[in-house]
């Protein structure tokens, strides 16, 4: 049997009922094409990196399971005539894929590391800086009267 994944996005408003509905259609795709669901994964609902049909979120699933061939092309059908999907990805894997995907960062962490980052790099130019414009602003010794420099004598 072949090992598949589909990675989902769907509507943001879309309540959990409606979602479990969705899963449940495909699980009865699998069963039909002798497949079982061997892995699930929520990521919940996550900024897009661009619109998609006016949505600036969309709520991620993954689903790992397997199937006999045929088993895709039903999964993608019910995926497309269903109106609270966003976008899927179907992809084929040969080895074993342990352990969950690594959960990407929400905007609010991003932003809090970016700003971080920030600070840190305007403290450091300022230490650079700050000495530079120490020298700048300590006045330069006064011309020897007469106009002339002192000689070195």
């Amino acid at each position: 049997m072949r090992r598949y994944e589909t990675a989902i996005v769907l509507h943001p408003d879309l309540g959990e009922e409606a979602r479990e509905a969705v899963v449940q259609r495909l699980l009865e795709a699998l069963s039909q094409f002798s497949g079982e669901l061997l892995d699930r994964e929520d990521w919940g609902t996550r900024k897009l990196a661009y619109k998609i049909n006016r949505q600036e979120r969309g709520y991620y699933l993954f689903l790992r399971y397997t199937g006999n061939p045929g088993v895709v092309e039903e999964v993608e059908r019910l995926l497309k005539i269903n109106e609270g999907v966003l976008r899927f990805l179907t992809t084929k894997y040969e080895k074993d894929i342990k352990g969950k995907y690594p959960v990407p960062p929400s905007i609010d962490e991003l932003l809090e590391r970016d700003l971080l980052e920030f600070l840190a790099t305007k403290a450091q130019w300022r230490r650079r800086v700050a000495p530079s414009a120490e020298k700048a602003e300590t006045p330069s010794p006064e011309p020897v009267e007469g106009g002339e420099e002192p000689s070195g004598e």
